[in-house]
């Protein structure tokens, strides 16, 4: 008893380690699997309304889909939401690079829909790695924009450096893990962000929209990944619909140049 006592004052043995994980915004949906392996995509907005923007992508573009939508709603427009969580935007197979089959059913399938429907802004959003291929990744968005000339690149968004522990289950044996509300600027993971700008400045120089959430979460050489609202990311990199819903405004100015 005296054990069992001592360990749990001392949470040995897991006990309250454990922060109730944000929810998924792709996961919102009950009447539609906005994170489909098949389709068909999500329609969201008014019967009436004159333009649509398609969000496609990883579950990157799947953190941001509400943000997205609530965007989309306050303009006027139609907003289609179809992600797949795990699979960048190309559809060939690239030689310096590994895509799953499914993905690349998925990307094409996209792609005939794209064709057929023509959106007036297409967002992809997908998580740029340092070992990516660059060269996949441009040929995805060139061929989207041969079928629709609005194209928005979402660039990535800034990854804490405590992946191992945030919001992870840890061993019944081990210490609590109380996560920090904040980090230095200076901390936080740039190798994939490396990568990301560079295929950013690409976008931009062949007409591309870009657009960059890092300034709603990093200010003042510091990274904040909580508010009154609560945990703003549900992981070290994916946003909580909380977290998401600080990039709506910045959403809106894009819908409003149209």
């Amino acid at each position: 008893f005296l054990i069992i006592n001592e360990g749990t004052k001392h949470q040995y043995w897991g006990l309250q380690s454990k922060i109730l994980k944000p929810a998924y915004a792709g996961n919102l949906d009950p009447e539609c699997e906005r994170d489909s392996k098949k389709g068909p995509p999500c329609m969201y907005g008014p019967s009436n309304g004159t333009k649509r923007v398609l969000l496609i992508g990883d579950s990157h573009a799947g953190h941001i889909s509400q943000a997205v939508i609530d965007a989309a709603k306050s303009q006027g427009w139609n907003a289609i939401v179809w992600t797949h969580s795990g699979c960048p935007i190309q559809f060939e197979r690239g030689i310096s690079n590994h895509i799953f089959d499914t993905c690349l059913d998925n990307n094409n399938q996209i792609l005939s829909w794209v064709s057929k429907n023509t959106p007036d802004l297409v967002i992809v959003s997908e998580f740029v790695h340092a070992d990516s291929s660059q060269e996949s990744l441009r040929d995805g968005l060139t061929r989207l924009q041969s079928l629709v000339p609005n194209i928005l690149l979402v660039e990535n968004n800034p990854v804490f450096p405590d992946q191992k522990d945030f919001m992870v289950m840890r061993p019944l044996v081990m210490t609590r893990y109380i996560p920090p509300k904040s980090f230095p600027e200076s901390d936080m993971e740039y190798i994939d962000k490396q990568a990301s700008d560079v295929l950013a400045a690409w976008a931009r120089e062949n007409a591309m929209f870009t657009l960059n959430f890092w300034s709603v979460i990093c200010k003042n050489r510091t990274c904040s990944r909580f508010s009154d609202a609560g945990w703003l990311y549900q992981d070290d990199q994916h946003f909580s619909v909380a977290g998401a819903s600080l990039t709506i405004a910045l959403l809106e100015n894009i819908l409003k140049r149209f």
